[in-house]
């Protein structure tokens, strides 16, 4: 037995009075009522806390479903603030050092799927099931504490949860209540997630009678934005007091877009019933872009038209043509193009908004309307998001705010929510100089670790004077002429001249110019996500800031406008330093053109002319005296299928039964669950960031996207699967980030997929590619698959 003292603890609860303290809420609701209008909600408080004080509500309504999905329990604030809760005891002696635990242990949990990137942003947007989320707010009860809320009830069939919140100075209370919205005849189209053009999907038409009597509907079904019925319903139908009948639907896909079906049900002695469902019909193949550039002599005409762009799917179409002085990036397609991207890590997040912060003086070149609130709240959004991938120490992170400290990133988050509150916006202080102290850290440590991204960091921090002339003179002193990149080199110069060091700014500008580029030696992972390209573009931009004028400029753009004429695959890191670029020459051109749209005379103009494609020929003259540019793009899914693709990246897709039987991806039973196998490697020495996309068939929906280590043990017949930075189950698509580099040149992912609903559909080819070289990227076999229905 031990013979050191020990300690023991006794703890009591005080308990207050609760009942002033309580407010009683009851909800008055009838069990059902139909969508599609306006309902009053009685609320009634009571208790002795209601008396003699102002109180107000909150109400929500939320679709049971989705409360069931999230495990969302109703808002009980007395049992916080009034309940019994664990108290914080801190022992202020030193007998912990002296007597041994009394072996408990400590346990705690985590959070981090809270700060998962959101897993439907940018994809398919368009639901085909509906839910409800309602919130009113503020809602102030009389003096005998009664209050009715109006809530409008969408189109929806289901039941809703309603939660109440009553508040006042010294008193909270809440209470919930069901209800059942429905009509009369309850009629659904159970339709897939999403199609794709050709698709043919066995819908189902469901009806069920609960109008306490038989009934004889009458049924109308009307298909709009390229969805044709194949199959068409019964006129009339015949259905017993509670009795259900499902009717088949066959649905054909036309083009991309927003397809739409409309159902109307009439019965004698019953309101006629209206309803209509939104499907989106997406593309299974990737966007492709054709740019050409060329000069348009004095006197010349340019004409753009729909045929140009026939070779790509209507609905996906995109013209463009950009008439100008300078050298031109085509703004708009960049901004498009930014805006439709489907994947956010914190890189990509903050690409696709850094442009937006000066879209409204770069829009003016463009005659395009910007609404600030609609920037305002994406800009807003992006900072949030950036935020929640802050790790505790200061610095970011690329997927959650639990992963590794990236240097480079950390730069470019804190260079981005520097030019934020520059224009305005609102960045949390606390966030923002954690961030400043961590980087100024780093710039300072006496290690020659990192260079490139310290050099960003030193421009970053000398945008916002918190780092002294001194220390980034020490810091080019010491490290400048080993930076390896041309814009370390430049970023670095642009800091010194930022802080008055205008001669050593000088003489490291002369390096980066002179520079080799990137793609003249081994691709080396910097993890600053670069390119020639992007090198160049950011470059440039940065430059102009603090060396405008310079006749190297003039040169580095000539060359930024050659490189980008011939790419046809752009990174977001390449297309937000492209548009930083164009708002940096939107600044500094001064020579003014004549030109003529349609026949009719422009005012003279400086800004570049941007013209979007419609359906009728658009034509555009040179009236002036010198040539000018014209840049004309198409954009689009190509109505061609393209061949399997293979550069510098390989992968497959393999589909198992779940005995192990490999199973051919021509016909699957309905409800038949599937693994599927993806297997890609780098072909060569170089380093990947990459991104595997491997999107679904409609009918098919994704079970489980992050099968883990486990699915080894669950399924034997897999090989060892590799980690991924991140993986994601959307509508539509499995995707995963996989870092390709000297630890790791092969990967090999799995997920589970079922098969729902019947039809023949496209089978979409997987694709990887390197989101930072876009050049490096790989696509499978593409094909069609049967859903069969189960018997």
């Amino acid at each position: 037995p031990s013979y050191l003292p020990v300690r023991a603890l006794g703890l009591g609860w005080f308990a207050i009075d609760r009942e002033q303290r309580e407010i009683e809420v009851a909800l008055e609701l009838p069990e059902t009522v139909t969508p599609r209008r306006k309902i009053e909600v009685p609320i009634q408080l009571s208790g002795p806390a209601v008396t003699g004080q102002p109180l107000s509500l909150t109400l929500a309504a939320v679709d049971e479903g989705i409360l069931s999905l999230t495990d969302f329990a109703t808002p009980a604030p007395q049992d916080h603030f009034l309940g019994q809760r664990g108290l914080a005891v801190d022992l202020r002696d030193l007998y912990g050092h002296l007597i041994p635990s009394a072996g408990g242990r400590e346990r705690s949990g985590g959070d981090a799927g809270a700060n998962a990137p959101e897993a439907n942003a940018q994809g398919i947007t368009t639901r085909t099931r509906r839910t409800v989320a309602l919130f009113r707010r503020d809602i102030v009860a009389d003096a005998r504490g009664r209050a009715e809320i109006r809530l409008e009830i969408p189109d929806f069939a289901g039941r809703l949860r309603l939660m109440a919140v009553a508040y006042g100075k010294t008193a909270v209370g809440a209470g919930a209540a069901s209800l059942v919205v429905r009509d009369p005849v309850v009629a659904e189209v159970l339709l897939p997630r999403f199609l794709a053009p050709g698709d043919r999907a066995e819908a189902k038409l469901s009806l069920q009678n609960l109008s306490g009597r038989r009934q004889t509907l009458s049924l109308s079904v009307e298909p709009a934005g390229g969805l044709e019925l194949r199959s068409e319903p019964p006129a009339r139908v015949t259905l017993a007091e509670g009795e259900r009948r499902e009717l088949p639907l066959v649905l054909e896909a036309g083009t991309v877009g927003e397809a739409r079906i409309a159902l109307a049900v009439e019965a004698e002695g019953l309101e006629p019933i209206h309803r209509d469902w939104r499907i989106a019909v997406r593309p299974t193949q990737p966007r492709v872009t054709e740019r050409v550039t060329a000069w348009l002599e004095p006197g010349q005409t340019a004409r753009m038209s729909v045929a140009d762009a026939e070779s790509f799917l209507p609905g996906t179409r995109a013209l463009g043509l950009t008439v100008s002085m300078r050298p031109e990036f085509d703004a708009p397609a960049l901004l498009s193009a930014l805006d439709r991207y489907p994947y956010g890590c914190t890189e990509q997040t903050i690409s696709r908004a850094l442009p937006l912060l000066y879209l409204a003086k770069v829009a003016e070149a463009w005659d395009h309307k910007i609404e600030e609130a609609t920037l305002h709240d994406r800009i807003a959004g992006a900072i949030r998001r950036t935020l929640d991938r802050q790790r505790s120490d200061g610095s970011f992170a690329v997927w959650y705010a639990s992963g590794s400290a990236q240097t480079w990133l950390s730069a470019y988050a804190f260079d981005f929510l520097t030019r934020a509150q520059e224009q305005g916006h609102h960045v949390p202080e606390a966030a923002y100089a954690q961030a400043q102290a961590w980087l100024k850290a780093v710039v300072t440590r006496g290690d020659n670790r990192d260079l490139v991204a310290r050099a960003y960091a030193a421009y970053a921090l000398a945008r916002t004077g918190a780092l002294r002339a001194g220390e980034l003179r020490y810091f080019a002193e010491r490290h400048g002429k080993d930076i390896p990149t041309r814009l370390g080199l430049g970023q670095l110069a642009a800091a010194l001249h930022i802080v008055g060091e205008a001669q050593p700014g000088d003489d490291l500008l002369v390096l980066a110019l002179a520079k080799s580029k990137r793609e003249r030696e081994r691709e080396r992972w910097w993890w600053d996500y670069g390119s020639d390209l992007r090198d160049d573009a950011a470059l440039l931009a940065i430059l102009a800031e603090t060396a405008r004028g310079r006749e190297e400029l003039r040169g580095l753009t000539q060359a930024l406008e050659d490189r980008f004429n011939g790419r046809r695959y752009l990174s977001t890191q390449e297309q937000a330093w492209l548009l930083l670029a164009t708002h940096a020459l939107v600044r500094s051109n001064s020579e003014e053109m004549a030109l003529s749209v349609n026949g009719e005379g422009l005012p003279p103009r400086r800004e570049a002319l941007y013209l979007n494609g419609g359906a009728e020929a658009t034509e555009v003259r040179n009236d002036g005296a010198a040539p000018v540019r014209l840049i004309r793009s198409v954009s689009g899914v190509p109505v061609d299928e393209l061949p399997p693709e293979s550069n510098g990246l390989r992968v497959s897709r393999r589909y198992y039964g779940l005995d192990g039987r490999v199973v051919e991806p021509t016909a699957v039973r309905q409800n038949e669950l599937l693994v599927v196998l993806l297997e890609g490697e780098s072909l060569g020495r170089i380093d990947h960031e990459a991104l595997v996309v491997d999107l679904l068939p409609a009918g098919f929906e994704i079970e489980n996207a992050a099968l883990g280590g486990e699915a080894v043990d669950r399924f034997g017949f897999l090989p060892e699967l590799s980690p991924a930075r991140f993986e994601a189950a959307r509508d539509d698509r499995y995707v995963a980030a996989i870092d390709l580099g000297p630890r790791q040149r092969s990967f090999t992912l799995a997920y589970l997929v079922r098969a729902v609903t019947p039809g023949r559909y496209a089978l979409p080819s997987v694709f990887l590619e390197d989101m930072y070289k876009r050049q490096y990227r790989a696509l499978g076999p593409a094909g069609r698959i049967d859903v069969v229905a189960a018997e």
